[in-house]
């Protein structure tokens, strides 16, 4: 066994990052999808980033596992840390700050890329 700071190897094949673009900063994604066409990404932001407001046709599920996430959710002001988790149902606005260092887990109950 092994304690990690970073997610393993055979998470982050190029074959598996998906582009956010210039938006966000310097934040790589691994994109996984599951058999009903839902979607999990492994996200890793070492320099903090930040997304626009933007909504999604399913819900999206989002653990926090390292650093800090600030946003708007549907107007409401919101923090995570490390273990938090949040459920953001289809359709709502939604945008982000993320802190330096930050990684975290989102899934789509829809595809998102």
């Amino acid at each position: 066994m092994q304690k990690l700071t970073g997610f393993p190897e055979f998470l982050t094949s190029s074959h598996n990052l998906v582009c956010v673009g210039d938006r966000a900063g310097n934040i790589s994604g691994y994109l996984y999808e599951a058999a009903d066409g839902g979607q999990v990404v492994f996200w890793d932001c070492p320099d903090g980033g930040t997304m626009e407001v933007h909504t999604h046709e399913g819900d999206e599920y989002f653990i926090v596992l390292q650093g800090q996430y600030s946003g708007v959710i549907d107007g409401r002001e919101i923090m995570l840390g490390p273990g938090d988790e949040l459920l953001i149902p289809a359709g709502t606005p939604h945008n982000g700050t993320m802190s330096a260092g930050f990684r975290a887990i989102d899934v789509w109950a829809k595809p998102r890329f």
